[in-house]
C-alpha cells in the first residue's frame, strides 16, 4: 500500500485528464504542442497527456502508443485506475480491442474492485458478441 500512496502523491488523480466533448479544442491544442516535439524529449506525463488528447480526437492507435510508453516510462503510472481510464478512452474512441486489453490490466491491477470486474467481463462479451 505503501507504493500505491507515493503513486497516488506522485501523479494525484487529478493529472490523469479526461475531456469532455467540448473540450475537443483542447485535446486538438495539446497535440498541437506535443506532436512536433521529439517523443524522447516527452516525460511520462507529457506521453500520458498527449495520449489522452489522441483519444479525445478519436485516434486510438497513437492514444495507446503514447499511454502505454508513459507506462513503461513512468512505472508509477501503471496503476489500476490508470489502467481503467486508459480502457474507458480507448472505448470512446471505437478500439474495443484496445480496451478490452486495459480493462483486463485494471482488473488483473485490483482483482477485488468490482467495478473493474464488471466493466472487464462487459468488454469481454462485447468482443465475444463482435467476432
Amino acid at each position: 500500500k505503501d507504493a500505491d500512496m507515493e503513486a497516488y502523491l506522485a501523479y494525484p488523480e487529478s493529472l490523469f485528464m479526461s475531456f469532455e466533448e467540448d473540450d475537443l479544442s483542447s485535446a486538438q491544442e495539446i497535440i498541437a504542442f506535443y506532436a512536433p516535439l521529439p517523443a524522447a524529449s516527452l516525460k511520462a506525463m507529457d506521453m500520458l497527456t498527449l495520449g489522452m488528447a489522441y483519444c479525445t480526437v478519436g485516434k486510438a492507435d497513437q492514444c495507446s502508443n503514447y499511454v502505454e510508453s508513459a507506462f513503461r516510462v513512468g512505472g508509477k503510472l501503471n496503476r489500476a485506475e490508470s489502467q481503467h481510464k486508459l480502457a474507458e478512452a480507448l472505448s470512446e474512441a471505437h478500439d474495443s480491442r484496445g480496451a478490452l486489453k486495459h480493462f483486463q490490466a485494471a482488473y488483473e491491477l485490483d482483482p477485488i474492485n468490482t467495478t473493474y470486474r464488471l466493466d472487464y467481463e462487459d468488454a469481454k462479451s462485447h468482443a465475444a458478441a463482435s467476432h
